[in-house]
């Protein structure tokens, strides 16, 4: 009996070989790019408040680094694997975001300290030459530029086609995202460095010198509330869960009541305050200059730790367990969102006004080295072969996973999937290898349920956001299977 079982087995193996039934495949391809939290704007999102749920650098690891032909106080918005990040060479650049290289740039007519916004492939930023451009994102070309009446510092924000920004010329402007048109302008008492978050309808913004945060309707600009710091208000907003969050000269952060502005606490840190706050998970997080990192409960202001450093304009990036910042002696770092400790740290070449930005498992920053650098776990790039093993095996699957490189790769989540076609075979494993070393084979393996059946494999491993696959037929009868 056995031994006729065993007849048919095989003879069931010549018929399905030759028929050209099954075939195998190998594949490598990337992630649908659309799934990843990218870093399009200055502070991330309209409401400012840094935080992505992009994969993020554990080590200080650096990538690649650009030159530019001047301090680089922009900070980067990255999409689609491309890097857009002004300069005060007056340009504003578009980097590869995997190799840095430079796809195209473009020269305004003065230093370009705004930050670029990404938006239906279009790069909107300001200029010290007074004006707000709008250029093509694919090749730079020039779509439309508004002129201001003074410098244009500002990083603008874009909701419902409308482009939201201030100028050192006192006035928050509205515009129109396809042509640059005029809808709207409001005057301050003061020139505007702070960028808008927008929320709700509202426009929210502090002024320079008249140490004002404003409240205005986005769709008219009219006045909705005003409140008084202390002193300069050159940190933009952040708006949360029905809160607004700005620093001030006064040594202040502070948070308002989103609909009046009615204070709900403050918190003196020492010292100025230019960072950004970033809101996650019921914290506030920003840098001073006072030398520190603060991390704040978001409903009181409580302090929950502080990590020293420079002083610091940056403003952090958060992800879900870790915050990246740089200061103005010259360090970018990396702490654990949870208690504030280091986990890395690098020394760059000059002080760093720019603020980081997360995205596809990297960190891209600038300084005033004149470079924009780019840190992510792997110094090169990932590539890693998976092979489900042909022919005959016993008891098990087995898929062998090489990585080609000539660097370490660390943290790769394997699984093997058998789904059944016909009969009830069928398999499901999953693991994660610690590290595979360069140009070396992993082997690991994965036990199938059922006595019988015709099966679709797929075995694939995946870091950061590559995903590397084999997929292949198999037939299994008991202990036996066979991988075409």
């Amino acid at each position: 009996m056995r031994i006729k079982s065993i007849v048919i087995f095989l003879a069931l193996i010549v018929l399905i070989s030759g028929s050209g039934m099954f075939s195998a495949q190998l594949e490598e391809y990337y992630v649908d790019k659309t799934d990843i939290d990218f870093w399009p704007s200055f502070h991330h999102d309209p409401q400012n408040t840094r935080y992505t749920t992009s994969a993020a650098p554990q080590t200080n690891s650096k990538i690649w680094s650009y030159t530019t032909g001047g301090d680089v106080e922009s900070s980067p918005a990255v999409l689609d694997n491309k890097v857009y990040i002004g300069s005060s060479d007056n340009k504003v650049y578009c980097l590869n975001a995997t190799s840095g290289d430079k796809i195209w740039s473009y020269t305004t007519g003065g230093c370009v300290l705004s930050s670029p916004v990404f938006n239906n492939n279009k790069v909107y930023l300001g200029s010290y030459d007074n004006k707000v451009y709008c250029l093509d994102a694919d090749d730079g070309a020039e779509i439309w530029a508004f002129s201001t009446d003074h410098d244009v510092y500002s990083s603008p924000v874009i909701v419902n086609d409308k482009v939201y920004v201030g100028s050192r010329d006192d006035f928050v402007y509205c515009l129109d995202a396809d042509d640059g048109t005029e809808i709207w302008s409001y005057k301050t008492g003061s020139g505007i460095d702070s960028s808008p978050a927008v929320a709700n309808g509202k426009v929210y913004i502090g002024s320079n010198h008249d140490d004002t945060v404003y409240c205005l309707d986005a769709d008219d600009g009219t006045e909705i509330w005003t409140y008084a710091t202390g002193s300069d208000v050159h940190a933009s907003p952040a708006v949360a869960n029905g809160k607004v969050y700005i620093g001030s000269w006064d040594f202040k952060m502070y948070c308002l009541d989103a609909d009046d502005g009615t204070e709900i606490w403050t918190y003196d840190s020492g010292d100025r305050i230019y960072s950004t706050a970033a809101i996650a998970d019921g914290k506030v997080y920003f840098g001073s200059w006072n030398l520190k990192v603060y991390c704040l409960d978001a409903d009181d202001g409580s302090e929950i730790w502080t990590h020293p450093t420079g002083p610091t304009e940056s403003s952090p990036a958060i992800t879900d367990n870790k915050l990246y910042i740089a200061d103005n002696e010259d360090k970018i770092y990396c702490l654990d969102i949870s208690d504030g400790s280091e986990e890395w740290s690098y020394t760059a070449d000059d002080d760093i006004s720019s603020s980081p930005a997360i995205a596809d498992g990297k960190v891209y920053i600038g300084s005033n080295d004149g470079k924009v650098y780019c840190f992510g776990d792997q110094g090169e790039e990932i590539h890693l072969e998976v092979e489900i093993k042909p022919r005959l095996n016993l008891f098990r699957l087995f898929v062998k996973i090489t990585n080609t490189e000539n660097n370490e790769c660390n943290n790769v989540d394997w699984t093997i999937t058998a789904t059944p076609r016909i009969g009830k075979a069928s398999a499901s494993c999953e693991d994660t290898l610690l590290s595979i070393p360069a140009e070396t084979t992993k082997t690991v393996t994965c036990k199938p349920d059922g006595f019988f059946g015709f099966v679709d494999i797929t075995a694939e491993a995946k870091v950061q956001s590559y995903t590397f696959s084999d997929t292949r037929k198999a037939l299994v009868v008991g202990p036996i299977i066979y991988v075409l």
